[in-house]
């Protein structure tokens, strides 16, 4: 999947990066979403772009599209990014977004999931 990323760098490498997607695409079937499309990612500084949805401070999202607030650390860029996916699988799923229940996916999922991202083999 090739993701466009626009703004400042994020603090996860490549296949970082594609491993969170991946986990974040089988926890959202998990919990009865459709996978999120994702084809844009935005790291803003100070203000988000226009015409996006206001998930978390942190958060915005458009239909396909995720902001998310530059100078985080890997560790809550992982979580950030979740929260931003599983908005769009809410989107994608049933064309509204539950925040509570978003959050509270995320909030439970949230240690599982940086768990995977992070394993890496040992030699």
């Amino acid at each position: 999947m090739k993701l466009n990323v626009n703004g400042s760098s994020i603090p996860l490498n490549a296949e970082e990066l594609e491993r969170l997607i991946r986990e974040i695409r089988k926890l959202a079937v998990e919990v009865g979403l459709k996978p999120p499309q994702i084809e844009k990612l935005v790291v803003f500084r100070r203000m988000p772009p226009p015409g996006f949805i206001k998930i978390t401070e942190n958060v915005y999202v458009t239909r396909y599209s995720i902001a998310v607030k530059a100078g985080l650390f890997a560790n809550n860029f992982v979580y950030e990014f979740m929260v931003g996916s599983l908005a769009l699988a809410f989107m994608n799923t049933w064309e509204a977004v539950n925040v509570r229940y978003i959050l509270k996916i995320a909030e439970v999922n949230y240690m599982r999931i940086l768990s995977r991202v992070f394993a890496y083999e040992r030699i």
